[in-house]
């Protein structure tokens, strides 16, 4: 049940809202409550010394220090002022008790139960009795004449000097909790609503989180059967929209990839084929002797083109197979970039010758040094340059052009030809494993669409850039840029040159 993450999302939410509502709960409940029996126990003890206050005042005027013959003469009196100051407090009974013990007067909640004339535990009256007076004391006990807890306050009586009694103000009660319980009762029914509210709000937040995943879930299993062209449906902008815009392009990758694969599969198979069938068919001619000793060599002639046709597809796999293991090693050393377009371009001089191009070399200076792995940048070079004079029209520009663009400090190599260009839809592809542009092999006959995705892999090693531009029917320009060699590096590869 809670492997669902949505339940482990509303579980988590409601620990969270029970612990910090029971905090809440705990902290209001006992701030109001120590309020309230603060304020409980300030009004009891000012009731007892306003009622001390007026039976010292009637001693006083009596005369004597007889509390009881003070207590009859002045008992309405009594009755006037000591109930009203009980009734301020609420709840609480006032007894007027002489040096002996006894109870000599009572009014108040509990007046009915406490029996004036009754004496109290002894204990109680030394309590009081070692106070002095307007001393508040706050009694343990009363003794038998009143049962059960209390919160008792006392105040000393005296007359010239001795004492004579004390008045007792008490409530039945320790804890005073009317508001602290309609504070819970009310926090409580709060605290329901506000959680019913807050799940309701919850679950659909949750839903609209976790339904985008499980619809994840669900394509991504589709595309474990090898179907796809499954796609997500993509709602507002947050991160799990970004999810699914992530999910749908992964997908439009892979639909890519796949047919991509398919394609080079069925480009490699025709194009194994057809040179092993020609292969295949020259070689038993020679052997069954019909074609004659004197056209034989043309035809081993052939038969050798056909395997080095092969032989540079092997290549091409096993390089991009070294590439994806990351299996292919970089040596990075100062170089002549001048110097190796000059020996690139002349190595297709018969093919340029044979389709009449305009062929430009421009270059600032006649030398001009990169650090980077040799071996490699030949042949990124020689794969555009091939690229190049192939996709050319007749009697069309090639142009290449190495310049160093202070600016961004790099040296920066382009390969220009006028021909069929690219489609824009396929620029963004071009640098994919197998993608050919001329999927008809009308024009590339020999290739299987590694030649950039190995130059793409290449210069991103070297941490630099290659891009594309084209206008379809009229032109296409390849560059990529390389980092320059230091003036320390080439006076080194000068002096190794002048060694040898």
């Amino acid at each position: 049940m809670f492997k669902s993450l949505s339940m482990r999302y509303i579980l988590a939410f409601i620990l969270i809202f029970a612990v910090s509502f029971a905090a809440l709960m705990y902290t209001m409940t006992s701030l109001v409550d120590n309020y309230s029996v603060s304020i409980k126990r300030e009004a009891m003890e000012n009731a007892a010394n306003h009622a001390a206050y007026y039976v010292d005042l009637l001693t006083f005027y009596q005369g004597s220090g007889n509390l009881s013959e003070t207590v009859s003469r002045n008992k309405p009196e009594l009755q006037i002022t000591l109930g009203g100051i009980v009734e301020s407090i609420g709840d609480g009974t006032v007894l007027v008790i002489d040096k002996y013990s006894t109870i000599l007067y009572a009014d108040g909640d509990e007046a009915d139960n406490v029996t004036v004339g009754s004496t109290l535990g002894a204990a109680a009256i030394r309590e009081v009795s070692v106070g002095t007076p307007d001393q508040l004391m706050k009694l343990t006990y009363l003794g038998s004449a009143v049962n059960g807890k209390h919160t008792i306050y006392a105040v000393p009586l005296a007359y010239d000097g001795e004492f004579i009694g004390c008045v007792v103000i008490f409530s039945v009660r320790e804890d005073w909790t009317a508001l602290t319980s309609k504070m819970t009762q009310t926090m409580w029914i709060s605290g329901f609503w506000i959680l019913f509210t807050a799940l309701i709000v919850v679950y659909f937040v949750t839903t609209g989180i976790t339904s985008p995943i499980r619809r994840v879930g669900q394509a991504a299993r589709t595309f474990a059967k090898g179907n796809f062209d499954t796609r997500l449906t993509v709602h507002g902008k947050d991160e799990v929209a970004e999810l699914s815009i992530a999910f749908n392009q992964m997908a439009q990758s892979l639909e890519t990839l796949e047919q991509t694969r398919n394609s080079f599969l069925a480009d490699v198979a025709h194009d194994l084929r057809t040179p092993m069938t020609s292969i295949s068919g020259f070689v038993d001619e020679i052997l069954e002797g019909i074609i004659p000793p004197e056209k034989q060599n043309d035809y081993l002639q052939l038969v050798s083109t056909e395997i080095k046709r092969l032989s540079r597809m092997v290549n091409s796999l096993l390089e991009m197979s070294r590439i994806t293991a990351g299996r292919r090693q970089f040596t990075m050393r100062p170089f002549n970039i001048c110097e190796m377009a000059r020996r690139i371009l002349i190595s297709f001089e018969q093919k340029i010758d044979d389709k009449k191009l305009d062929v430009e070399f421009n270059a600032p200076d006649d030398d001009l040094y990169a650090v980077a792995d040799y071996d490699a940048i030949y042949q990124i070079l020689f794969n555009l340059c091939d690229n190049a004079v192939k996709f050319s029209r007749e009697c069309g520009n090639l142009k290449l052009t190495l310049e160093y663009v202070s600016r961004d400090k790099k040296i920066r190599v382009s390969v220009f030809n006028e021909g069929i260009g690219i489609p824009a839809a396929d620029l963004p592809l071009v640098f994919d494993r197998f993608y050919k542009t001329d999927k008809s092999r009308g024009k590339d006959k020999t290739g299987v669409g590694l030649g950039l995705y190995i130059s793409k892999t290449i210069i991103d090693a070297h941490g630099e850039t290659i891009s594309v531009e084209s206008r379809e029917g009229e032109n296409c320009k390849f560059t990529f840029t390389l980092e320059p060699a230091s003036a320390a590096d080439i006076k080194r590869m000068q002096e190794a040159k002048t060694a040898k």
